[in-house]
């Protein structure tokens, strides 16, 4: 088999966006490829992403070139041109060191020949002296051995003026520069080719590639250009040849030899190496800073000051110059220990100076010595200016707050350790005092634009700090549900807004109800999620890390975002630049207004927003492969072709395949060609005539179905990348064709067998039915003698039955003339109404028995002076609670005729009244009644209640108060429970009181949508709203709601 040199392509293509620039600071991040990954040679000469504008590829070997073509079933098979040489002579070549396309036309260029390939047939092009060709512009240079540069010209090798300049130099690329040509050596340097004349050109990284060999070099979309070498790893230059990025194996790079560089149409880098590829994500707006800058430990904090760039870690604080642009060829500029190696939570500036808290407590950096601001070796976890205080600052401890101050120059500090003063020379941070009053782990607290220190804890909760006048002490006021939040918090200041972070929701704090009430901006862009930070730039932008579960998954995930201001000062949610660094990032500090400092496990992640990245620029999902699962045969190998016979991403319908129902076990596999984090891309998929809905996603590339039924089917599948980008779907068409004993000709001898069977049943049928005719007839004869004679006997019990019905109508309307006369009996027992109204001006009666006589009675009478009303429940309903009314009636008038006025001692009474008549002592009758009775003394102007199971409502100065009646009624069983009934006394004498006495029969109305009773609290509510309107009105009310039953 030849041997072919490795061709990594991509196929796909889309719009470029060449405006972006790479990124200097910090070392891009790399994707590594072995040759185990890609299933070729470790070695890779060239790198392309659709070669062809068909989507052909061109390849070539040793003694051999072609391309390649999709067969009948989509896969790239090798078509040889080679055949296509007239000349035997000419087909003895070596190897095809390059592949240059120019005016539509295919050079294939070997050692002294170049074999150009157009319009179906192969021109040989001759040169002994022939080593390497390039294309630039539709134009062909050589380089002939020992002579220099030529053109290739209408099949001719013309040299260029001045060309021998380069006949000892051997040239790896010809590059655009400013309208000129640029020329790459391998060892000579840089030449520019113009007016017909090259010139050797003096750069910035001369004394770089000064003993070094450029094997390979390209110009990016952007203008900069990129310079591979042999054993030194690449460079990248920007348009003046200043350097911006150099990487080699200590970066990340797979291997120090590139042999060939390709930036794809995400302006990314791919690097051909001598073990492997690699990919540059040059394009990303973020970079590392790892153990190549001397940082080894998790970054907690960060800040730029004068020039250099300070992070603290978790095993010190290291400091390095920050230039605006990053010298990378200058190995020595790594970060530089300051101080001990001890845990650090923040670095920040107070009033120009640099603090450091750390774990043994807090330390400022000067231009010639650190100072400890304090002594005792205590944990300082933060520390925050005071408002409108520049010289005084909080400092959060393990145990509590301290007070710092600024000393400015000239003035004196006192050394609590060793009692005597120093003089401050350029103004210091001392240690003024412990504030009193609070003793927990401050690690989280913030400050108010009032001084309030805030203070958090997922266990404790929020905490609200005020300082007293001399600022050594502390107030505490605990903030809970109570207040607005639940447990598990975290406290942060926001544009001086004091927000909060409990559950999965952000709160923010009220200073005039004094309560933390749901933030309706973040809750609303964010949703629900878990916030860890949430910081502010100097622009106002937010930053943060938050725990957000995925969709379509139980998948937790702690990641970063940012929340960017708008002119309308409302925010943009941008999270997807930052999903590459899902559940890594620890720390998040803005240094300046472009540039933030995310700290990671070690060392720290660099991210400019100046540097623009469409994450949304678009990509495909490719089918790779559909086989049968029951023979392993492969029925589509994953490329397309149009008419034309070009590849394509979509089916002819010629290419839609027809399967036997025998082969419906099918096997579909796929991919899409994204590479940041491919391993993380995810797909869901969905067979149109099997499926019902899209399936969730998945991490595997394949789905399999299991007996499909036959019809049309169309399988499709998407992909998603770790920026929660959706690809374009790819789709396949495909039939099933039912089994044999579906198909048409089945069915016709179904038909027909069927059609015979159903004459010979027909006719079966048809002789049957005769018999059955014959048989009903003489039925129907017989039915009807019966029938006729069953309807006399019925006629005759019809009229005994209508005598009967009769007779019950006339006893009904008699008992029923009985019962209309005792209802007027019972009325006339009613005390009159307006004997009542004239004693109780402002009152109404509402009485509206169910039945024609009731059990329900309302009694009415004066006594010495005062006014007795009773509102009475008889046990029964109708005729016997009528009769229970006339009993209950006439004994309250007995005892009230006595002279006896209190209600607790005439229920007491009634009671043993109501046993002695009914004799329950003797009988088993258990007959008896529920009331309530108020007597109103004027005088005093005192209600006196009881009550036997019924209740009294009464309303003054607009508040409703329910007093229980006891739980006895009058009558009934005697217990052992049964006390005497309790007296009560209302005053009306200061404010106007009304006063309500009810039996049940209101309140346990059914009624309403669901058919429910009506309910003592619905008919306090209704009594309440109501009670200030005349007692018409209130009669009317009640009687109306009585009447739609609520």
């Amino acid at each position: 088999m030849k041997n072919f040199f490795a061709i990594f392509s991509i196929l796909i293509l889309f719009p470029l966006f060449i405006d972006a620039q790479v990124k200097n600071k910090g070392i891009p991040f790399i994707i590594n490829y072995s040759s185990d990954d890609y299933k070729a040679s470790t070695q890779n000469w060239s790198i392309v992403q659709d070669i062809d504008k068909n989507g052909r590829i061109y390849v070539g070997a040793r003694g051999e070139f072609g391309y390649l073509k999709p067969d009948n079933i989509g896969d790239l098979t090798y078509v040889s041109l080679v055949d296509k040489i007239i000349d035997e002579n000419d087909k003895a070549f070596r190897d095809i060191g390059r592949i240059l396309i120019a005016n539509d036309e295919i050079y294939f260029v070997s050692l002294g020949k170049i074999f150009k390939y157009a319009k179906g047939t192969i021109e040989v092009i001759k040169n002994k002296k022939l080593r390497q060709a390039y294309e630039i512009d539709n134009r062909i240079f050589i380089k002939e051995n020992n002579k220099g540069v030529a053109e290739l010209v209408n099949g001719k090798f013309a040299p260029i003026p001045n060309g021998s300049i380069l006949k000892k130099s051997s040239i790896r690329a010809i590059l655009p520069y400013k309208g000129k040509y640029l020329f790459v050596t391998l060892k000579s340097g840089l030449f520019l080719y113009d007016n017909n004349k090259i010139t050797k050109i003096k750069t910035a990284i001369d004394y770089f590639l000064d003993g070094k060999k450029i094997i390979s070099s390209i110009q990016l979309k952007n203008g900069e250009y990129v310079f591979g070498m042999f054993s030194n790893g690449l460079l990248i230059t920007d348009k003046s040849f200043n350097p911006i990025q150099y990487l080699d194996t200590k970066k990340g790079l797979r291997n120090n030899q590139v042999y060939s560089v390709y930036q794809d149409n995400r302006l990314n880098i791919w690097l051909g190496l001598a073990n492997g590829i690699s990919e540059v994500l040059t394009s990303l707006p973020i970079s590392r800073f790892n153990e190549n800058y001397g940082l080894t430990d998790k970054v907690t904090s960060s800040i730029i000051f004068n020039d250099y760039l300070y992070v603290g870690t978790s095993a010190g604080t290291f400091s390095k110059n920050w230039p605006v642009l990053e010298d990378h060829l200058n190995l020595s500029k790594q970060f530089i220990k300051i101080g001990e190696p001890v845990q650090v939570f923040k670095i920040d500036t107070l009033n120009n100076k640099i603090l450091i808290a750390h774990g043994l407590g807090i330390t400022t950096i000067g231009a010639r010595k650190h100072n400890n601001v304090t002594l005792d070796k205590t944990v300082v976890y933060n520390f925050l200016n005071l408002v409108k205080e520049p010289t005084l600052a909080i400092a959060g401890t393990k145990n509590g707050l301290l007070l710092l101050e600024f000393k400015t120059k000239g003035q004196y500090k006192k050394h609590k350790k060793w009692k005597k003063k120093s003089k401050i020379i350029n103004g210091e941070w001392i240690f003024k005092q412990n504030i009193k009053g609070f003793k927990e782990n401050c690690r989280h607290i913030q400050i108010d634009d009032s001084n309030n220190i805030w203070f958090s804890s997922k266990t404790k909760g929020i905490a609200k700090l005020t300082l007293n006048k001399d600022l050594d002490s502390v107030s505490v006021s605990w903030h809970s549900t109570e207040k607005g939040i639940p447990s598990g918090n975290k406290v942060f200041n926001i544009s001086n807004r004091i927000i909060v972070n409990a559950g999965k929701n952000l709160y923010c704090y009220n200073p005039k109800s004094d309560v933390f009430e749901l933030d309706t901006v973040f809750n609303k862009i964010l949703g629900d999620v878990e916030i860890e930070l949430f910081i502010e730039d100097y622009l106002g932008n937010i930053w943060f890390k938050q725990k957000r579960t995925l969709k379509g998954s139980n998948t937790d995930v702690y990641e970063m975002g940012e929340l960017i201001k708008q002119e309308d000062n409302g925010y943009y949610l941008n999270r997807t630049s930052f999903y590459r660094l899902r559940n890594k990032v620890h720390s998040i500090a803005p240094v300046s207004d472009n540039e933030i400092i995310i700290g990671s496990e070690k060392g720290f992640v660099h991210y400019d927003s100046k540097i623009k990245k469409d994450h949304y620029q678009p990509y495909y999902t490719l089918l790779r492969e559909v086989k049968f699962v029951s023979n392993d045969s492969i029925i589509f190998a994953g490329t397309n072709t149009d008419i034309s016979g070009a590849t394509s991403l979509s089916q002819l319908e010629s290419q839609v395949k027809t399967i036997p129902f025998s082969l419906n076990n099918i096997r579909f596999s796929f991919s899409a060609p994204f590479f940041d984090k491919s391993k993380k891309t995810k797909f869901k998929y969905f067979l149109d005539g099997n499926d019902k809905s899209w399936s969730d996603w998945k991490d595997e590339n394949y789905k399999e179905y299991s007996n499909l039924k036959e019809g049309d089917y169309v399988f499709r599948v998407t992909a998603k990348n770790i920026y929660e980008v959706e690809s374009i779907e790819a789709t396949y068409d495909f039939t099933i064709l039912p089994p044999w004993y579906r198909t048409i000709w089945a069915i016709i001898l179904y038909v027909l067998a069927a059609g015979f069977s159903i004459l010979g049943i027909v006719r079966l049928s048809v002789r049957r039915l005769r018999k059955q005719k014959e048989y009903l007839e003489m039925v129907v004869k017989e039915r009807t003698a019966e029938i006729n004679q069953a309807k006399e006997e019925i006629e005759a019990t019809n009229e005994m039955l209508q005598e009967s019905n009769e007779q019950i109508n006339a006893k009904n309307k008699s008992i029923t003339a009985s019962i209309t006369y005792a209802k007027r009996i019972q009325e006339a027992m009613l005390p009159i109404r307006e004997n009542i109204s004239r004693s109780l001006e402002k009152s109404f009666i509402l009485f509206k028995p169910r039945d024609i006589v009731s059990g329900d009675f309302y009694w009415f009478a004066e006594k010495n002076g005062k006014t007795i009303i009773a509102a009475v429940d008889c046990t029964g309903h109708g005729v016997p609670g009528a009769f229970m009314s006339m009993i209950g009636s006439e004994i309250l008038t007995t005892i009230i005729g006595q002279g006896i006025t209190q209600p607790s001692i005439i229920l007491d009474l009634k009671n043993k009244y109501v046993h002695k008549a009914l004799k329950q002592d003797k009988t088993d009758n258990q007959d008896g009644m529920d009331m309530t009775i108020c007597t109103i003394d004027r005088e005093s102007k005192i209600v006196e209640f009881a009550g036997a199971k019924n209740p009294l409502v009464y309303i003054q100065n607009g508040e409703l108060f329910y007093i229980k009646g006891d739980k006895q009624s009058i009558g009934g069983r005697k217990t052992s429970k049964d006390k005497p009934f309790v007296n009560h006394e209302i005053s009306y004498a200061e404010h106007e009181t009304y006063f309500y006495t009810f039996s049940d029969g209101f309140q346990d109305q059914f009624g309403g949508p669901n058919n429910r009773k009506y309910m003592i609290k619905r008919m306090k509510n209704l009594i309440l709203q109501h009670h200030l309107k005349n007692m018409d009105e209130q009669q009317k009310i009640l009687k109306k709601k009585r009447n739609l039953l609520w």
